[in-house]
């Protein structure tokens, strides 16, 4: 299993993915939400409810609605789409920073194979060392202490040799863990580590650096300040209310038309607080 393979199993498996996919689809319905106006309000009215019946009753069916100014539902929107921006920006970063994690434990792991592999060829030397030196003992060319320290050396290369297994048992579970595949989903990986690919030039990397999430991630908080203060400053304007309706007089049998504006005040000092604050 290669890191290529690793890195699509982190994508596929580990539920941090699926909850950035799942934050991902919920920040569109956001900016649609933000560009309505508030809505139309229908109403009824009765007046004259007494206990001589319906005759004097006076009914006032109405529609109502306010008129905002200033171009505010853009605002909002403005604002919903640069705080959705930084979401975005975040979750790339998240999304970044999950899979460096994987390569850098895959990167473990392989190192991990590569010690056992040199432990177990110096646990074969270490073997055919003791068995030489046993064989030069008895034929009287080396003595019991050329053997013990043979045999002892031998005892050590055994000993790094479960400890190298050991840390692949360790290796292999952390990186099980990062990827989020479950156990006994990786056994073995590739990775030849002596054809690294070169680093890239400092100019190339000063280039793309302000791609990298991280980066645009500045900026997006000064977009999302300057959005805020807009809106904020759009909403200073009072809003202007209306309603229209029809009222029915029974006791006159008569209908007239009922138009009504509103007006609320106070709204600059309302609105300054949030001014400050954007």
């Amino acid at each position: 299993m290669d890191l290529a393979t690793v890195l699509d199993l982190t994508l596929r498996h580990h539920p941090v993915m699926a909850r950035i996919d799942a934050q991902r689809r919920q920040l569109l319905p956001s900016e649609s939400l933000a560009a309505y106006s508030p809505p139309l309000q229908l109403g009824v009215d009765a007046e004259n409810l007494d206990d001589r019946g319906a005759d004097r009753l006076e009914t006032t069916l109405s529609l109502s609605g306010v008129l905002e100014w200033g171009g505010q539902p853009q605002a909002r929107v403005g604002v919903a789409r640069s705080e959705n921006e930084a979401v975005r920006l975040q979750l790339a970063q998240q999304r970044l920073d999950l899979l460096a994690n994987t390569a850098s434990r895959f990167i473990a792991l392989v190192g991990a194979q590569e010690a056992l592999n040199q432990t177990s060829e110096a646990q074969a030397l270490a073997r055919r060392t003791r068995e030489a030196t046993k064989r030069r003992q008895q034929a009287g060319a080396a003595s019991r202490a050329d053997l013990q320290r043979a045999e002892l050396a031998l005892a050590q290369a055994e000993l790094a040799v479960v400890n190298a297994q050991q840390s692949i048992v360790a290796a292999r579970a952390s990186l099980e863990i990062a990827t989020g595949a479950g156990r006994d989903s990786i056994q073995t990986v590739y990775a030849n580590l002596d054809q690294l690919p070169g680093l890239p030039a400092l100019s190339s990397l000063l280039s793309q650096a302000p791609d990298a999430p991280a980066v645009q991630l500045a900026d997006a908080g000064l977009i999302i300040a300057r959005s805020r203060l807009q809106l904020a400053q759009r909403q200073a304007r009072p809003d202007l209310g209306w309603n229209l309706g029809i009222r029915d007089d029974r006791e006159r049998d008569s209908q007239a038309l009922v138009l009504g504006f509103s007006l609320p005040l106070g709204q600059s000092s309302r609105t300054r607080p949030r001014i400050a604050q954007a």
